[in-house]
């Protein structure tokens, strides 16, 4: 996903715990969006950025390492908030699965494996993820206008209705690489239309893009 995205769902699931864990909440927050401090590499170069992202900062290992720093550090400085190391490697957890579901692929592993893994689920941005953040947070926001606090009916709804769209975009992928064409490399899925994808393959020397009524060809490199 994209780090508005992140940050929102984020934000979302972490919410109605910042009363009563407001340094876990917060800190579950911007684990959630940390991962992403990676596209700094940005600065030397597109070609560093594209082998940095989405590596190191996003790797299962690194994680738990980060946290068991955090941890001491937190220890070190005499510092009360118990859970929070432990909030912001499981918002960075959230960042890495979600991520998984896309379609750049990430190095779960690194640094023992550089392999990337995705699963083609979810474009990094959809039309729906961006429409129940938009109403959760409304949700959100109304109830503390009213002085009801948060709450946790919004949070709950929309981790239960994301729960169930993911189910059905892996079964809306499964049944898209059913009808491609022989030699299909990978899908993508449509940002807009959450069953349309868009696919490649490859047929002698071209590689060709269909899908979404077009096609096109082009030399394979």
């Amino acid at each position: 996903m994209d780090i508005v995205t992140h940050g929102m769902m984020g934000s979302i699931v972490a919410i109605p715990f910042f009363a009563t864990y407001p340094e876990a909440s917060a800190a579950f927050m911007f684990g959630s969006v940390a991962p992403e401090l990676d596209a700094f590499s940005r600065v030397l170069g597109r070609r560093a950025f594209l082998r940095a992202h989405q590596t190191y900062s996003h790797a299962f290992p690194v994680i738990a390492l980060i946290a068991v720093v955090a941890w001491g550090a937190r220890e070190a400085a005499g510092v009360w908030a118990p859970w929070a190391p432990l909030a912001f490697a499981l918002g960075m957890a959230f960042h890495s699965t979600l991520d998984w579901t896309n379609t750049y692929g990430i190095t779960l592993f690194a640094p023992f494996s550089k392999r990337r893994f995705c699963t083609e689920w979810v474009f990094f941005v959809d039309s729906v993820v961006l429409a129940a953040c938009a109403a959760a947070l409304a949700a959100i926001g109304l109830s503390i206008s009213r002085g009801d606090g948060p709450g946790t009916i919004p949070s709950a709804v929309f981790a239960g209705s994301m729960f169930v769209y993911w189910l059905i975009k892996v079964g809306l992928r499964r049944r898209a690489w059913r009808a491609c064409p022989e030699g299909t490399l990978s899908l993508l899925p449509s940002a807009l239309f959450p069953w349309r994808f868009y696919g490649c393959s490859r047929q002698g020397e071209e590689i060709v893009i269909f899908g979404g009524g077009m096609t096109q060809c082009g030399k394979a490199l």
